[in-house]
């Protein structure tokens, strides 16, 4: 096989930063954070509302149970 690919040798960047904070369609103002304890129960419940139409590829599960075990392994088990 003939690989005549190249890359360059200095990784790209510097990025800017993405935004902490927006207001979505509806006017909600949505705020980005690290996880914090106390944060588990409006994620699950966040996720376990998703309407069936908006999941993709199995993500997020589709049961309450499954949607706690998922947000256990995405947190780290801090949830």
């Amino acid at each position: 096989m003939n690989d005549d690919r190249r890359f360059p040798d200095d990784p790209a960047g510097p990025f800017p930063e993405p935004p902490q904070t927006f207001t979505d369609r509806e006017g909600r103002d949505i705020e980005i954070r690290p996880f914090e304890e106390g944060d588990t129960e409006p994620l699950v419940s966040m996720y376990v509302d998703f309407d069936p139409a908006d999941r993709a590829q199995g993500i997020p599960p589709a049961t309450e149970y499954r949607v706690r075990d998922w947000v256990e392994t995405l947190t780290g088990g801090t949830a």
